[in-house]
């Protein structure tokens, strides 16, 4: 998202055009699967409209169950972390997947 759209504006960058996913398998692109500012196509992406690929999530590995810096990072992602992800065109988690992911932690 941090090269589609201008993230000081939230306005898709000039000369870019976001081909729409026809989610519904209709044959056309429905005015909700068009995207032409941030916030529409970040909460598309937060609430499974905008499938994966190419929206994904992050997922990290351990050898084991983590602990020690390694776990207290992880909740970090989680937690405070997630207030940074808008700014670099990623989109949070919502409160949800949040509580899921640390649930994972347990």
């Amino acid at each position: 998202m941090n090269s589609i759209f201008d993230l000081s504006n939230g306005n898709i960058v000039p000369g870019v055009i976001i081909p729409p996913i026809d989610v519904d398998n209709n044959g056309k692109a429905d005015a909700v699967e068009i995207y032409k500012v941030k916030e529409d196509a970040f909460s598309a992406v937060a609430n499974g409209t905008y499938p994966s690929p190419p929206s994904r999530f992050e997922n990290l590995a351990t050898l084991g169950k983590p602990e020690g810096l390694s776990l207290a990072f992880i909740k970090w992602i989680l937690t405070d972390g997630q207030q940074y992800l808008e700014s670099a065109g990623f989109v949070p988690l919502t409160p949800e997947q949040q509580a899921e992911s640390l649930d994972k932690l347990k």
